[in-house]
């Protein structure tokens, strides 16, 4: 996350925000490896590849935190 508070403060944008606070995070969003598949999680329960499944979706959460 990134510490906004100082850039808001500094510019007098607002006198009612004390603290504001960015921040972002990702799952599923690289992987890395030599498996020659579509995605080397959709192996099944037996650990065989049959190309058959849905892919895990990549996920991003972005959000701002402020503290009045």
């Amino acid at each position: 996350g990134y510490d906004l508070s100082k850039l808001i403060l500094k510019k007098g944008h607002s006198n009612t925000v004390r603290k504001a606070l960015l921040y972002f995070t990702g799952t599923n969003l690289l992987t890395m490896t030599k498996f020659k598949g579509d995605d080397p999680e959709l192996a099944g329960y037996n650990g065989i590849y049959n190309g058959y499944g849905l892919r895990i979706p990549a996920s991003v959460i972005v959000g701002v935190k402020l503290d009045l």
